[in-house]
């Protein structure tokens, strides 16, 4: 990590001014979708049921999902994998262009979720979670490395159109070599916000989340640029300016 923490957080923070109302707008929305699907989703689910009487769902012991209610129940929660997956790209579209210091649209970073090649989107995701699966079955901490060595994938994806799943997760790795710990030291400097907003039902996330993805984004772009420019002697970076304003905004002689 070449800045620290508190750089990226700070810049993050310069980045989101005047543009934390779209980002309120796409959270909401995103929220609303996930929330009415996965409403769906468990009225299907056979091991529970809904008691009028006592107005909670009820969980069955000995029930089989080879049934009716149990397909649809697979079916639905297929979809709503992929209504996650798509929904995470747009996430990640939106907060792309804020740190390429673009104007954030919550509508067009949904549509780019469900137009800019959505099955290799959800191919991608589906690898990814065959993959995991295989390190979770085999131990619990190397599935964490994992899901840090894969983190980057859908940012790739968004930066480079030809990349195909399995080289999305495959380049992902290969760039998070030696930068997960701090990736996961990044997530964790954001837990006591996350436990703050518990204490204001959730509304404080509004605030937290855009601050938390524009911080990770600026990261993961540090190292795609250090990646290129090692791997590619050509590649010129869009985003040389970043480190210039970062020094101009942290320039300890300014007020002098």
């Amino acid at each position: 990590m070449k800045n620290l923490r508190t750089d990226y957080k700070h810049y993050a923070k310069q980045l989101l001014s005047g543009r934390y109302g779209q980002a309120v707008v796409l959270l909401l929305v995103i929220f609303v979708i996930n929330l009415i699907f996965q409403s769906i989703v468990d009225v299907f689910d056979p091991g529970f049921t809904y008691s009028i009487e006592t107005g909670t769902w009820i969980f069955e012991s000995g029930y089989t999902y080879f049934s009716t209610s149990g397909f649809v129940y697979i079916i639905l929660s297929f979809i709503n994998f992929v209504l996650t997956a798509l929904l995470t790209y747009a996430m990640v579209h939106f907060f792309i262009t804020i740190v390429n210091r673009g104007l954030p649209n919550a509508g067009e970073s949904l549509s780019a979720g469900f137009t800019e090649n959505p099955v290799r989107t959800i191919l991608t995701h589906i690898l990814e979670a065959i993959y995991l699966i295989g390190w979770f079955l085999l131990l619990i901490i190397p599935g964490w490395i994992k899901i840090y060595a894969y983190g980057m994938k859908v940012f790739l994806l968004n930066k480079e159109v030809h990349l195909g799943p399995n080289e999305a997760i495959t380049r992902s790795r290969r760039m998070m070599n030696g930068y997960k710990a701090d990736m996961f030291i990044l997530d964790l400097s954001f837990l006591g916000w996350y436990i703050l907003s518990i204490f204001t039902l959730g509304i404080l996330l509004l605030y937290v989340i855009p601050y938390h993805y524009t911080t990770r984004i600026l990261y993961m772009e540090e190292i795609y640029d250090s990646y290129r420019k090692l791997n590619d002697p050509n590649y010129v970076s869009k985003d040389d300016t970043i480190n210039e304003e970062k020094q101009e905004a942290f320039d300890p002689f300014e007020s002098i």
